[in-house]
């Protein structure tokens, strides 16, 4: 599984946090910067890395749908640091 963990996400944001988790423990952990030119461009970079879920605290209702049509779930209102929401949420202790 992929999972993008970020504080506010917008099509202008500036970067995210992806994890791949292999049995609820992280294999990989890299921050990635998105790219310019709004939704498309964003959607197409999630596919191509292969997101399974983004955890977020804000996100406009376009990209959750946009995001939802692409098969890629989606937790907002979250905050705090990615590492530790990610460890919340690998544990069943994240609250959303």
């Amino acid at each position: 599984m992929v999972i993008a963990v970020s504080g506010n996400f917008t099509t202008d944001a500036a970067k995210f946090i992806c994890y791949k988790v292999e049995k609820e423990s992280v294999r990989e952990r890299e921050c990635i910067f998105t790219p310019p030119g709004g939704k498309g461009p964003l959607i197409r970079q999630f596919i191509g890395l292969e997101i399974d879920l983004l955890i977020t605290g804000n996100i406009s209702g376009e990209l959750e749908e946009a995001l939802s049509d692409a098969g890629i779930s989606v937790i907002k209102g979250i905050s705090g640091a990615e590492d530790q929401i990610l460890k919340e949420y690998l544990n069943g202790t994240l609250n959303f």
